[in-house]
C-alpha cells in the first residue's frame, strides 16, 4: 500500500519601506518543494495639503478638501497663534503655535464629510474657551 502524501502550505507577508512583500512555502511528504516570490504592490497614494490659519481663519478661502478612501492624507498645518486642531470623525488631534507647525497623516479609510475644527484658541489657552470650537475646513471622503 501507497501512503498517502500531504500538502502543508505556509504564507508568510510583510510590508517595507517598498511595498509588501509575500513567501509561500509548499511542503508535501513526498519531495519537498519550497517556493518564493515578491510582489511589489503599490501602496496608496498620499495626497498633501499646505495649510495656514490667519486670523483663525483659513488662508485661501479653500473650504473643503476632498480625498478618495484608501488613500493617505497628509495635512501640514502653520497658525498665526496657538490653538488645539481636531478632525472629527477619525478623533485626530494636535496642537499648533506658530513657533511650533502640526502634521496631521492619517489613511482615509471612513467615508463621509468630516470638519477640521480649532478649539483653545490664544496663548492663554484657558478651559473656559475648550468648548468653543469653529470649523476651519471640511475633509470629504469619497468612496473608491
Amino acid at each position: 500500500m501507497r501512503p498517502r502524501a500531504s500538502l502543508t502550505v505556509a504564507l508568510a507577508a510583510g510590508i517595507t519601506a517598498g511595498g509588501l512583500w509575500w513567501l509561500a512555502i509548499l511542503s508535501t511528504t513526498t519531495p519537498i518543494v519550497a517556493l518564493a516570490a515578491g510582489a511589489q504592490v503599490e501602496s496608496a497614494p498620499t495626497r498633501s495639503f499646505e495649510l495656514s490659519i490667519r486670523q483663525r481663519v483659513l488662508v485661501g478661502g479653500a473650504t473643503t478638501l476632498r480625498v478618495v478612501q484608501g488613500e493617505q492624507v497628509q495635512l501640514r498645518l502653520v497658525s498665526d497663534e496657538p490653538m488645539t486642531l481636531h478632525l472629527h470623525g477619525y478623533d485626530i488631534e494636535t496642537t499648533i503655535s506658530p513657533e511650533r507647525p502640526a502634521r496631521i497623516r492619517f489613511q482615509a479609510t471612513s467615508t463621509g464629510r468630516f470638519p477640521l475644527a480649532a478649539h483653545l484658541f490664544g496663548p492663554s489657552r484657558d478651559l473656559a474657551g475648550a468648548h468653543r470650537e469653529k470649523v476651519l475646513l471640511y475633509l470629504e471622503v469619497h468612496p473608491r
